[in-house]
């Protein structure tokens, strides 16, 4: 197994067999990027909520990439944030309660996996009037390993021709303020802030793309 192999991971579009391996990924990159295995217990519902509606709602949207050690990054994306957050109301949150009881805290418990499943059924979509002008949003993990060697830049690269053959006008994602180099890296590829709220479950910095045809 060569250096060489492990530094140049292969991309390819999500199987059914991956959301396993994404689901580890998702809770490994969930602490402002860093590994939030020690902060929540219940990986699955840490995925379900974060990652697991992306998915199924828009699959051909998802990509992986994978190395010789297996999986190590994903990016999920959808074309238009609006009706994926109306299916997600409708179609995924009722799916992922059922089976899970909100249990009645006397509120002293401070336990992240409480305050995720009380999320859970007091839950919101946040939609902004800039939505209009950047409709698709995308997540992207990348375990550490296969950071800082050009492989993000390039898939969101290739994300940006994607959605512009689809006509999409603008792109966002929102990130934890305090990931310092999340947004160093973003601002290089020209995303710019568009806002900074205080939601519910955490405080989210807003970053959008304008995609113009010109720039493909």
């Amino acid at each position: 197994m060569s250096l060489i192999q492990h530094n140049r991971p292969d991309k390819r579009p999500y199987e059914v067999g991956d959301k396993k391996a994404l689901y580890q990924i998702c809770i490994r990159t969930a602490n402002a990027g860093h590994d939030a295995r020690h902060i929540y217990e219940d990986t699955l519902l840490l995925g379900d909520l974060y990652l697991g509606s992306y998915l199924h709602h828009q699959p051909e949207m998802v990509w992986v990439m994978e190395n010789n050690f297996g999986l190590c990054g994903y990016l999920a994306a959808v074309s238009d944030t609006v009706s994926y957050q109306n299916w997600f109301l409708t179609e995924w949150l009722p799916g992922i309660q059922k089976g899970r009881q909100l249990e009645v805290h006397d509120g002293t418990s401070d336990s992240p996996d409480d305050a995720l499943l009380a999320s859970l059924f007091d839950y919101s979509m946040y939609r902004p009037e800039w939505l209009h002008d950047y409709p698709a949003h995308f997540h992207i993990a990348l375990l550490e390993h296969v950071r800082g060697k050009g492989n993000g830049s390039n898939w969101i690269q290739e994300l940006f021709r994607v959605l512009q053959k689809q006509g999409c006008p603008g792109v966002h994602l929102g990130m934890h303020p305090e990931n310092h180099s999340a947004l160093s890296f973003f601002e290089k590829i020209g995303f710019r802030k568009l806002e900074h709220v205080d939601l519910p479950m955490e405080e989210v910095l807003y970053l959008g793309k304008i995609l113009k045809p010109e720039e493909f």
